[in-house]
């Protein structure tokens, strides 16, 4: 099996909000930036193995994703044309009284 060899830094950031610095290992070096600032404490080259990718199972991941979106999208859409009924009925029912006592 291959191996590769990845690059780790182990900062510590902290959020302006809070008073202490958390650590954080990460793959790339985090810069500060808006609220965040974060400080480079120790690099170091690690050497890990590569993975066999089983295909099917991203083409499926990939599948399920979409599905839950469709699925989503269809609840919001649901939701808002329920809402419009209704303000369609509230409207055609004032709009009648008003027609009626006038």
């Amino acid at each position: 099996m291959k191996c590769q060899t990845i690059t780790l830094y182990t900062q510590a950031v902290l959020w302006t909000g809070l008073s202490d610095f958390k650590i954080e290992h990460n793959t790339v070096e985090q810069k500060s930036y808006g609220l965040f600032i974060y400080v480079t404490l120790f690099t170091q080259s690690i050497r890990i193995k590569n993975i066999d990718v089983d295909q099917d199972k991203l083409t499926q991941s990939r599948i399920n994703y979409f599905q839950a979106q469709k699925d989503n999208l269809k609840t919001e859409t649901q939701l808002k044309l329920q809402s419009f009924d209704e303000q369609i009925d509230n409207l055609s029912a004032i709009g009648i009284k008003e027609y009626k006592n006038g």
